[in-house]
């Protein structure tokens, strides 16, 4: 082979194989329809595909995030359910050790309802809960008693002029009359013994015996009313009275058909003492003779004020009211002045 048929040989090739990059490269333009084996139909559906997929999987972990919000917000109620079931058991619990008070743990529970509108029903599921179905059975029997009570209370017109203790009786008798024996007794047991004790201590001040007896004979009948007065509620009644409770009465008993003077400063600086002790003892009695000083500074402005008013009524008829009114105000004024500086 001659030269001049290598050169043209080499050239034809060169051809072919441009011509063939060209056609290659038509082919598989994107959009086109004619690309050799369906290729860019098959990119096309792949690259659906592809999307689809991406989709499919983004509704996917949606799906699964709505769903495990809802257990979140399922399991929080569940939560909130079970920890208020919880509080009413333990509230019932105490209402068994500490009988008599069964109309404040009522109050309690529908503090403690997931919402108000299903507070009957959770209550009556904590009741079916709880494991002394006795002591259930009572509160349900309360509950499902106290409207008809209630309505009857509203219906019952008492006079003031009846003694208290009469019109105590009264209601309490309606009490176990529409509620039950049992179930008065564990609703309002600790407000009787307290009501008890209250009525007996008024009788034993009003008692004509009281002043031949001593202070220790005093005491002692304030200690008989109080124990026989509680019965076995004397702890919630002790608790009731308080400290300060049991001050005031033993003062009020102790000081009966005593005058004010020493005697009787002397009496309830000694009670003061036993109760609080001698430190606060004296601070009380230092604010006594503070409180003492401001009354009698009150009582003493009060009767001149009273003589001032009378002084200037007779010149009401001899000049006019404004200036009647003006003269008035002035001497007020120079009267308040003159006790409270």
């Amino acid at each position: 082979m001659s030269i001049r048929q290598a050169l043209f040989r080499r050239i034809l090739l060169g051809v072919v194989a441009l011509a063939a990059t060209l056609f290659f490269a038509f082919l598989i333009l994107p959009g086109n329809n004619n690309s050799l084996g369906g290729g860019g139909t098959a990119k096309s559906l792949a690259t659906e595909k592809k999307t689809a997929g991406a989709n499919s999987a983004h509704q996917d972990r949606t799906a699964i995030d709505e769903e495990w919000q809802m257990d979140e917000a399922s399991m929080s109620k569940q939560q909130r359910r079970l920890a208020a079931l919880e509080t009413m058991h333990e509230l019932l619990r105490n209402a068994q050790r500490n009988p008599g008070n069964l109309n404040a743990t009522l109050r309690s529970l529908r503090l403690h309802c997931d919402s108000p509108e299903q507070c009957s029903a959770m209550i009556d599921e904590a009741l079916a809960s709880f494991p002394d179905s006795d002591f259930a059975a009572l509160v349900t029997n309360a509950i499902t008693r106290l409207p008809l009570y209630e309505a009857t209370m509203q219906e019952t017109i008492m006079s003031t002029n009846t003694p208290a203790r009469e019109r105590y009786e009264t209601i309490h008798a309606l009490r176990e009359q529409t509620l039950g024996i049992e179930e008065t007794e564990a609703l309002f047991g600790q407000e009787a013994a307290w009501a008890e004790y209250q009525f007996r201590f008024g009788e034993l001040m009003s008692d004509p015996a009281l002043a031949s007896l001593s202070s220790e004979a005093r005491l002692a009948a304030l200690e008989v009313i109080r124990q026989d007065s509680a019965g076995h509620y004397l702890e919630a009644v002790s608790e009731t009275e308080g400290a300060s409770g049991r001050y005031e009465r033993e003062v009020a008993l102790l000081t009966a058909g005593i005058e004010e003077g020493d005697a009787k400063r002397d009496i309830i600086n000694t009670i003061r003492t036993r109760h609080f002790g001698a430190e606060q003892a004296q601070n009380m009695a230092a604010r006594d003779q503070v409180v003492e000083a401001q009354q009698k500074t009150v009582r003493s402005y009060q009767e001149d004020l009273q003589q001032l008013v009378k002084s200037l009524e007779p010149l009401r008829g001899q000049i006019s009211n404004d200036e009647w009114d003006q003269r008035y105000q002035q001497e007020v004024t120079e009267l308040r002045l003159k006790h409270f500086p």
